[in-house]
Formats: C-alpha cells, structure tokens, sequence
C-alpha cells in the first residue's frame, strides 16, 4: 500500500510537470512511479501523453499498451489510446481505439468525434460526407467549449490535405464572413445588428440612418457584392462613429477584400505603425487592439514573420484574447511546426468564439469539394 501510495504521488508531481510545459521532466517522474509499483496504470498512461508530447511515438504507443492492459474496460484509457495514435499519424490505430471506446460507453461524444475526425483525416483529399455529417451533429449537440476543441482539431486536421497553394487563413476569412449559403451568413450578421441596435438606446435621425445603412449592407453582403456592404458600412460608421460592432464588420471586410488602409489607420500614423512593427513587445502598452490589427494585417500580406511577432505582442498584451492566439496556431500550422501550432491553438480554445463552427465546416465541405475537382 505504502508503494501505491508513494507511486501516486509522483504521478501527481509527474501531472504538474507536464501542465507547466516540461514533459521530459513528467516522464522521468512517472519512471520513478513504475519503478515503485510497475503495475500502477495511471503511470503508464501519462507517461504515454508525455512522450507523445515529445515526439517518442514508438515508446508513447508502448506505454500507453501497457495502461490498457491493465484496465482493458476503462473507456478513458481507450480514448486516450486513440489520441496517442493519431498524434503518431497511426489513424488506423487511432480509429480501432476511439471505436473501443465507443463500444465500451456509447454516450461518449468525445470518442466518437475523434474517431470521426480520424476518418476524415485518413481519407483527406476526399473524406466521407458521412463522416462530416457526422462531426457536424456531433459539435452541433453539446457544449460550445467541445465545439471550439473541435473547431481547432479539425482545422488542424484539415489543413494536413489542403494543397500547398491554398491559404488557410484566408479560408477560416471566408469561411467567417462570405463562405456558404446566404442564410448561413445571415444568423452571424443578425446577431451583430442586434447586439448594436439593442445598444443604442433611444432613437435618434443619425441612429435611424446607420441601422437602415447597416440592414443594406446585410443585404449588399448576402447578394454577394462585398464593395457595395464596405460603402454602405463606412456611410453608416459616419453616422455613428462610436458602434463598435459596425466597425468590426467594417474591418473585418477591409480584411478580407485586401482593403488594408482603413485599418491601417485604426492602428496609427506611419510613425507609431513603424513604432509597433519595430519593437512590438516593448509597444504593448500601446493595446492589444493595435498589435492584433497590424499583425493581421501583414498575415494577410503573407509578411508572416512580421505578423507572428504582433500577434505573439498581442497575446501578451491582452491573455483573454482568442484571436492572437488563433491566429499564432494558423501561422505555426502553415509553417508545419505542429507542436507549436497545437499550444497556441490550446491557449484560444477557452476563448474563442464557438458560434461560426458549424458555418466553418460547412467552408471546409465546399473547399475540399474545389480542391478535389
């Protein structure tokens, strides 16, 4: 007993470890625990995630065999079999273990989900509608924390198959604001009216002018004619400087259409601009708002490294922020650092905004769909 007991708390020093970022430091922990009680399967299953996290897929999938020997009818260890695979790339292996642990508790969402998005990861360019459809209803009936995990974990698996020619930043922007169906923007759209009319309190000429401005620009957008939206947003921001939420449809637009001055001049003069982009950590008191505008900027200008430096500033400036971080995992999946990518991504997933995953995958269908042609 005495050995369990001092097994078990290296585990918890092992688990400590490797949540403040040092695996190497986790496993020799957990070594320490086998060594005192060989068949403590907690141990052989953290000591599984924490080679994984190194690289050492061959051991990771040794150790994580010998957790579910031990607790063959544990879903979790099954689940957490899976996981080892497909970070391995072994997607065969991954499937076989989230089915396992289907089979053994059929409510486990997370389990068929991962299983889902192995299989569409395994058949990438062509994946199986099904297996979409599938992960669609599934993100579409839980919480939104789940549906931002998922958000994250499918754009990472997706942009495995995408050819290299195709940005995927320049996707999620589409996605995001001019991907799919009319009456697929439109619920986003809506809801960004109403958040700023419910705002405005009373009724005045001018508010009456940029809400009637602002429901053209929905029309101009659903129709398709994004200069048409950005003329009617910009009259409407001259009638009310102050809306918040009409200036962010209004740069975001910009964003997408390659339309940088006016954000540009969001950010700054040409000075403070080459201020930021001089010394970005130490301009961090100028606002997270700035950085992450200017950072997006050059994302889009594909100056990368340029952008990732803002958006690192950014994050910094601002830790509740989803959107540095995001975008941070994007620039380190398109420069294949998947490690990297993962913890960025990681730090947006209590933040980001779940609203659009389903709108997203529905981008992620149309565009695997051209890709294929």
């Amino acid at each position: 007993m005495t050995c369990c007991f001092g097994a078990e708390r290296l585990v918890g020093r092992g688990q400590r470890a490797a949540a403040a970022g040092d695996p190497a430091a986790a496993v020799a922990f957990y070594d320490r625990a086998l060594a005192r009680c060989a068949d403590h399967a907690p141990a052989h299953l953290y000591r599984a995630l924490s080679l994984s996290a190194l690289q050492d897929h061959c051991a990771a999938a040794a150790s994580v065999q010998q957790a579910v020997k031990r607790e063959p009818r544990r879903p979790a260890y099954r689940l957490l079999q899976g996981v080892v695979a497909y970070d391995a790339g072994d997607l065969p292996g991954a499937i076989d273990a989230f089915r396992a642990a289907v089979r053994l508790s059929p409510a486990n969402r997370l389990a068929a989900a991962y299983a889902r998005l192995a299989a569409i990861r395994r058949d990438l360019p062509r994946p199986d509608p099904g297996h979409l459809a599938a992960l669609e209803t599934l993100m579409a009936s839980t919480n939104p924390a789940f549906q931002a995990r998922w958000l994250v974990l499918c754009e990472s698996a997706l942009a495995d198959g995408q050819p290299k020619g195709r940005s995927l930043a320049e996707q999620m922007i589409a996605a995001t604001y001019l991907g799919g169906a009319a009456e697929a923007r439109q619920p986003l759209w809506a809801a960004r009216i109403s958040r700023w009319f419910s705002a405005l309190g009373g009724f005045t000429p001018a508010r009456r002018a940029a809400l009637a401005l602002a429901r053209q620009a929905e029309a101009r957008l659903a129709a398709e004619d994004v200069d048409g939206a950005l003329e009617l947003l910009a009259l409407a921001l001259q009638q009310r400087p102050g809306a918040e939420d009409l200036l962010d449809c209004y740069l975001d637009l910009c964003l997408y259409q390659g339309s940088y001055e006016p954000i540009l001049r969001q950010v700054g003069t040409d000075e403070e601009i080459q201020r930021l982009e001089g010394q970005p950590d130490v301009q961090a008191a100028a606002g997270a708002d700035a950085l992450l505008l200017l950072g997006l900027v050059r994302f889009h200008q594909k100056s990368v490294d340029a952008a990732m430096a803002l958006l690192e500033a950014a994050a910094a400036a601002d830790p509740r922020d989803y959107l540095a971080p995001y975008f941070l995992g994007v620039s380190f999946l398109l420069a294949a650092d998947l490690p990297a990518a993962r913890q960025w991504f990681q730090k947006a997933v209590s933040q980001i905004n779940p609203s659009i995953a389903a709108l997203r995958l529905a981008e992620w269908r149309r565009c695997l769909g051209a890709s294929a042609d």
